[in-house]
């Protein structure tokens, strides 16, 4: 006859398989995670390849502005003064004067400066301010290679967006015309007989004068010369 394992055997072969399963998840739970790896320290090799990849790409980046600028202002053709409005003469002007301040690019940092200057006078509708500061980039954007037309197409679109501010339109058309043209002693003839004819306000005289002084004509002295003609 089998013996049966009495109760007590099999509470302490119980308590026995208890003990063994806590002190397995204990050792589990108490054990350290695994150290992470130390990170790589760049050589100094690396670190100079590195700044002449980024100094690569800052040029490339430059020349490609350069390029871009190059066949925005040779597809530039100076919108009909006469018919266009003020609003579309300041914004292509400005795109021109963008365009202008990346052909000269980061070696001459005047150019970009004076480009600022005349769009912020052109957004804060600042006249008289605009023909000086055009007057002036022109003065330094002469030594850019490629900006000439581009400059004369600015200071075009510039004056006549001043004149427009302070005129109607037909009674500039005269000088709108010489300014689309390029005919400066008609633009100085036209401004003169404006000037002659009386009925202007302070503010239509400074920007007629303002506009002749963007060309570098002098306007008392032009009046004169023409109270001196021959008969």
């Amino acid at each position: 006859m089998k013996t049966l394992p009495s109760i007590g055997g099999f509470v302490v072969m119980s308590l026995a398989l208890v003990v063994a399963g806590c002190g397995k998840k204990e050792s589990t739970t108490s054990s350290a995670p695994a150290p992470a790896p130390a990170a790589a320290t760049p050589s100094s090799s690396d670190v100079k390849t590195a700044a002449a990849n980024a100094e690569a790409a800052v040029k490339e980046t430059a020349a490609d502005a350069v390029e871009r600028a190059k066949a925005a202002l040779a597809d530039l053709k100076v919108p009909d003064l006469k018919s266009t409005s003020v609003s579309q003469l300041a914004s292509t002007s400005a795109d021109t004067l963008s365009n202008i301040a990346a052909l000269a690019g980061p070696s001459q940092p005047e150019v970009a400066k004076q480009v600022d200057a005349v769009q912020s006078s052109l957004n804060s509708n600042d006249v008289v301010d605009a023909l000086a500061q055009i007057k002036q980039l022109a003065a330094s954007a002469q030594a850019i290679p490629g900006a000439q037309q581009a400059v004369e197409g600015a200071k075009q679109m510039v004056s006549a967006w001043a004149l427009k501010q302070g005129f109607d339109t037909a009674k500039i058309s005269p000088v709108l015309g010489a300014l689309q043209s390029g005919d400066l002693t008609g633009l100085a003839s036209q401004v003169s007989t404006l000037l002659g004819a009386g009925g202007l306000t302070d503010q239509q005289k400074t920007l007629l004068n303002g506009v002749l002084d963007t060309y570098g004509i002098n306007a008392k002295a032009n009046e004169l010369m023409g109270k001196l003609k021959l008969p």
